[in-house]
């Protein structure tokens, strides 16, 4: 069986890039948007009822932007914390072909980091 349509599609690998250098949201969207484009990995979508797989024309990538500047940094770490826990609570649609998932943080000062 390719997907138990009862099994959990929450996130399994995650990783975080830190930026301290001004970051440009707009085009980190772009540019997770030409990713999905020229892979095919990530525009699979899952058709749980003929158990295959099916690679779409056009993928699915969810981007999120987070503004925290105007937390104070002492907060900054437990925020970040609640951001990845809900995300790893969120099911991935993987039969509507959504395989990547996005948060690009800005903590001021220059400070971005990219959940994945």
């Amino acid at each position: 069986m390719l997907l138990d349509p009862k099994a959990s599609n929450r996130l399994l690998q995650s990783a975080s890039l830190c930026f301290d250098q001004s970051v440009d949201p707009e085009a980190m969207e772009r540019a997770a948007r030409r990713l999905v484009a020229r892979h095919e990995g990530l525009r699979v979508r899952f058709d749980i009822e003929a158990q295959r797989q099916q690679v779409m024309t056009e993928g699915r990538v969810e981007f999120e932007l987070v503004d925290l500047s105007g937390i104070g940094p002492e907060r900054h770490a437990a925020m970040q914390a609640e951001q990845i826990a809900a995300r790893q609570e969120t099911d991935f649609d993987l039969a509507g072909g959504e395989v990547l998932r996005l948060v690009l943080i800005g903590y001021g000062d220059s400070r971005w980091e990219l959940l994945m």
